[in-house]
């Protein structure tokens, strides 16, 4: 298919058939290619391919940025501290827990991470005598959103962890975010759930 659109971008073409479909090509027309190569999943560009295409590098994301923005976006007045300890996390947790295929650490597992803390942060309230307002953040409403993200955590992550990991990763969280309580996930509604089928 590819080769079809090199063809008729070369002849000056209008328009292309691709599955059956007449597809218009304007002059203009770029395609670009993004490999992540040693992703789970992911298979190498064929020879014949990579020939047509240019390289180019890319550097790595700032996790850190990224995280404190989404904390920012899901409403976290502390999201500069808790982005830095929630990147190192997520590092040290890829480091020092078990090698697993289907665990990722990664920038998507992070988003999926952030994005239940505010869902959770919208859930929760504040406890009534928290002020958090405008850059005045006092320590019972920084403790409230560690709490809130801790428990993201905590239900994000350890249902995909085995076993022997679980308390690998309390042991890490407990690390990175000192003096915090994890609190056990509540099941009583699942279990009930399970013995009523």
């Amino acid at each position: 298919q590819i080769q079809t659109i090199r063809g008729a971008l070369k002849e000056k073409a209008r328009g292309v058939e691709l599955m059956g479909k007449q597809v218009k090509v304007h002059p203009d027309m770029g395609i670009f290619v993004t490999m992540n190569p040693g992703y789970a999943g992911r298979s190498n560009l064929p020879d014949n391919l990579k020939q047509l295409f240019r390289s180019m590098a890319m550097i790595k994301p700032d996790r850190e940025m990224i995280a404190q923005v989404m904390l920012y976006s899901q409403g976290f007045k502390t999201a500069e501290i808790l982005a830095g300890k929630i990147v190192p996390l997520f590092k040290l947790c890829s480091e020092q827990l078990s090698s697993q295929s289907h665990y990722d650490f990664g920038l998507r597992a992070l988003k999926s991470v952030l994005v239940s803390a505010g869902n959770l942060k919208r859930q929760i309230q504040p406890p009534p005598d928290a002020v958090a307002s405008g850059a005045t953040v006092d320590e019972k409403y920084r403790i409230y959103e560690r709490d809130v993200l801790l428990r993201s955590i905590c239900e994000t992550m350890t249902p995909k962890l085995v076993a022997d990991d679980v308390p690998r990763l309390q042991s890490l969280l407990l690390d990175v975010f000192p003096g915090a309580e994890l609190l056990p996930i509540q099941l009583d509604k699942l279990k009930e759930l399970i013995l009523s089928i």
